[in-house]
């Protein structure tokens, strides 16, 4: 049996995106087609959307928080940070290196000690970066990866751990689909081993590639069981579960 809880309205707009915050329960950001992006207390009995200053001419396609006060949201070629205190929105500035794709894909990944932010490209590029927070929020880019063509549709960093707390083997495989069928798997081990001065990488062959799909695959989810599992779901209308 399913019990619906709350319901938002967002005022007649689709929702196109939504993410968690990592922190305070119930709290939940909210990305719309008109452009808007939001956040709002579920647990609240009558609390209304709160509204970032900031609108995307189209699409919020990627919401995603970068720290418990802060929001990205990718749209119209934009990346953009909200303050969710003052409700105020601003160009995200990746700093040197950093790709100027109309579309991107953004994930952020707590790994222990490291931060990370994963960027992926509608050329198919995907930018790694370190988060440090030394003097402000910043960002030093390890490594781009240029193997593939198309628009990225998704991106999956395996888990450090696994649910019953042992160290995961393939705990720096990144999974992504683009607009193409198969699967791309890259190993991160040397990027994410590079010292704070070393060059920024760049790898341009997969670790490995999932075949099996018959059309765009759309989201991916490693398994926090199952160190090398992969679920991978498609416009084929079929959803995969394949083996590293």
């Amino acid at each position: 049996m399913v019990t619906v809880c709350r319901t938002v309205q967002c005022r007649q707009a689709k929702v196109m995106s939504l993410a968690w915050h990592p922190v305070k329960e119930g709290l939940l950001a909210l990305g719309t087609d008109e452009g808007r992006v939001c956040w709002v207390d579920t647990l609240a009995s009558r609390a209304s959307p709160a509204i970032s200053s900031y609108q995307h001419r189209s699409g919020v396609y990627c919401v995603t928080w970068l720290d418990a006060r802060t929001l990205v949201t990718c749209g119209d070629g934009k990346r953009i940070k909200h303050c969710t205190q003052s409700g105020k929105g601003e160009q995200l500035q990746l700093g040197e290196g950093a790709s100027t794709s109309s579309k991107s894909q953004v994930v952020i990944c707590d790994r222990g000690d490291t931060r990370l932010l994963l960027v992926g490209h509608e050329d198919g590029g995907i930018q790694v970066f370190r988060i440090t927070e030394e003097s402000g929020v910043s960002f030093r880019l390890l490594a781009t990866i240029k193997s593939q063509t198309k628009l990225i549709q998704s991106l999956a960093l395996h888990p450090l751990y696994l649910a019953d707390g042992a160290e995961a083997e393939f705990s720096n495989f990144l999974a992504s689909a683009n607009n193409e069928f198969p699967v791309h798997v890259f190993d991160l081990t040397p990027v994410l081993e590079t010292p704070a001065s070393g060059d920024p990488s760049i790898i341009v062959t997969p670790s490995g590639s999932l075949r099996g799909h018959l059309q765009r695959v759309i989201e991916l989810a490693w398994s926090p069981h199952v160190s090398n599992l992969l679920c991978s779901v498609s416009y084929d209308f079929s959803c995969q579960v394949m083996s590293v």
